[in-house]
């Protein structure tokens, strides 16, 4: 009995640390998603004050050859 007993205790003491690590596996994922929506925001805002920039030297360089 002494044998089974400490099987038992064996498989739950792996279930909590299974699930702890699920856990923590699965914040590691939030917190990166995280991380990518702020760096395609950062280049989206990038992207949108290129634009703007080169609308701006066009504009500006046709009026000066126009």
């Amino acid at each position: 009995m002494a044998f089974q007993s400490m099987l038992s205790e064996t498989k739950t003491m792996l279930k909590k640390i299974w699930d702890n690590l699920s856990e923590s596996i699965n914040q590691i994922q939030d917190w990166i998603e995280k991380q990518m929506v702020k760096e395609n925001t950062y280049l989206i805002e990038i992207n949108n004050a290129k634009n703007w920039l080169d609308k701006v030297f066009k504009q500006s360089f046709y009026q000066k050859v126009g």
